[in-house]
């Protein structure tokens, strides 16, 4: 599954492949993010980086991780 977000720096549009496995808080500004678990690593992409789908996924999993 292709996941997109936008770049912190340039601000240029990019894509990750992996499953978005939950969501986690933290961080130097205490961000939400979407752990993204890949192959052979996670990776983690703020809430305010996510395009489109991304965003839909983020949500559902915050929605499932608040009810419990």
């Amino acid at each position: 599954m292709a996941l997109f977000y936008r770049d912190f720096v340039t601000g240029k549009q990019k894509w990750t492949r992996g499953e978005p496995v939950g969501v986690t808080r933290g961080g130097p500004m205490n961000a939400w993010y979407l752990i993204i678990k890949r192959r052979r690593s996670e990776l983690l992409i703020p809430e305010y980086c996510l395009i489109g789908a991304s965003q839909t996924h983020f949500r559902e999993l915050k929605r499932k991780r608040e009810e419990g």
